[in-house]
């Protein structure tokens, strides 16, 4: 497929208005081809943006030309852009949307896609907003679109979204028929078989399906949507077990045993399930990073008289019978 070459040098000078005349004379003969005056319209409102934003901050050079070495490592078409840019252009172009201006195929999309194959990985988006995937997850968007109007991510699996913050530029998250909109909050966002949970952490989101009407819900709250029925419902309960797997580490201060195990469960992604008479018991303090799991139920049970039983993914946990 045919390419539309960019002058990648002579857009980002005319953003920091520093162009001579022939730089504005290829400019112009460029902006005269069919649908490049969008691109440069939508290159520069975000430019305006950023520099809105980000007003009194001065970047830093090497590490945001790093930053993209880093990106383009995962697509073609921005190693090949890569070759013919100053790392002064780099920075701009960081700046601007991390990898919006490269070569693009005529009258398409460009996606990008995101996964995690090998446990969770951590990606920022162009327009800053943080997100975690999970082990087997992946996400995807359009770089020529992402930004511009609103911004559109499509998600297969689960995710945990910490959303940059812009009330003119509106965030949706679709996973098959359910779209989530929200302009800046954390929400963690989990793909079943048949339904998609929803967990608010922070402020506020809408959500719309196919058929009936749109439910808006608000921290501390989780939303289901039931694939074969198309309906979405409110649920109520904690919901910090949901977006924990999110974090560096797994942090307890004297929590019980019952909260304990909802929050190792997500963790490792098996079940742990105290017989009941435990779930109140036990007050536990310590931080999990990296370590087995059975080695961190080993030493729960030296410290207070339990026990655990592992059948395939399932952990039981029962008192220590003397």
């Amino acid at each position: 497929m045919a390419k539309k070459r960019i002058p990648v040098d002579i857009i980002v000078r005319s953003l920091q208005e520093n162009m001579d005349e022939s730089g504005r004379a290829e400019l112009d003969s460029w902006l005269g081809q069919s649908g490049n005056r969008d691109i440069y319209e939508g290159l520069a409102g975000l430019w305006d943006d950023v520099r809105r934003e980000a007003s009194g901050y001065e970047p830093d050079g090497r590490r945001l030309w790093r930053r993209l070495q880093e990106h383009s490592g995962k697509s073609r078409t921005a190693r090949r852009l890569l070759l013919g840019i100053s790392a002064a252009a780099a920075v701009v172009l960081v700046v601007l949307s991390g990898l919006m201006l490269r070569y693009l195929p005529v009258g398409g999309p460009d996606p990008v896609v995101m996964s995690s194959v090998c446990g969770k990985s951590r990606n920022v988006l162009p327009d800053g907003t943080v997100v975690w995937l999970k082990d087997g997850s992946s996400l995807e968007y359009d770089a020529v679109s992402f930004g511009r109007k609103d911004r559109k991510v499509l998600l297969k699996g689960e995710a945990y979204f910490d959303v940059r913050k812009n009330p003119k530029k509106t965030f949706y998250v679709h996973v098959e028929n359910l779209s989530v909109e929200v302009t800046g909050t954390e929400f963690n966002v989990r793909e079943c078989s048949d339904r998609i949970y929803v967990s608010l952490v922070e402020g506020a989101v809408k959500l719309s399906a196919s058929s009936g009407q749109p439910v808006s819900i608000t921290a501390g709250q989780k939303a289901v949507y039931d694939k074969r029925k198309g309906t979405i419902a409110c649920e109520s309960g904690e919901i910090a077990p949901d977006a924990c797997w999110a974090s560096c580490s797994l942090n307890f201060k004297a929590q019980p045993l019952g909260r304990i195990c909802q929050h190792l469960s997500v963790w490792y992604g098996v079940k742990i399930i105290p017989v009941p008479a435990l779930e109140n018991e036990y007050a536990y303090t310590f931080s999990v990073t990296d370590e087995p799991l059975d080695e961190i139920l080993a030493i729960m049970g030296k410290i207070n008289p339990i026990e655990y039983v592992k059948t395939g993914n399932v952990y039981r946990i029962t008192e220590l019978k003397q």
